[in-house]
């Protein structure tokens, strides 16, 4: 067997196991259940696709910075400018993100 055919393979049951543990989740899994998942889909996706760069906390800050400085944000499919509930939505998952990262559970 060569290298890509190992690849190929270690790949396929990795994508299996996501899938079975995301069934699983899904059906009885707890919150951590389902982020230990998305954790596991960004490893397979990173493998597939390529290295995406790393999300750090110094990352997610400078994406908060930067979206607090933005005069305009478009949506990227209609080109249109994003409402202020969608913008909330965007500054919402980076606060997330953080709070994840550093392992403080928010409120409310």
């Amino acid at each position: 067997m060569n290298q890509e055919e190992t690849d190929y393979l270690y790949l396929d049951r990795k994508k299996g196991r996501i899938e079975y543990e995301l069934r699983n989740a899904l059906e009885s899994g707890t919150e951590a259940d389902l982020r230990e998942i998305i954790t596991q889909f960004e490893e397979f996706k990173a493998l597939k696709f390529g290295l995406e760069e790393p999300v750090t906390v110094a990352s997610v800050l400078q994406d908060l910075c930067d979206l607090s400085q933005a005069t305009e944000i478009k949506d990227s499919e209609t080109g249109k400018q994003i409402n202020l509930i969608e913008y909330q939505d965007m500054i919402f998952q980076k606060v997330d993100l953080l709070a994840d990262m550093l392992g403080i559970e928010l409120e409310g």
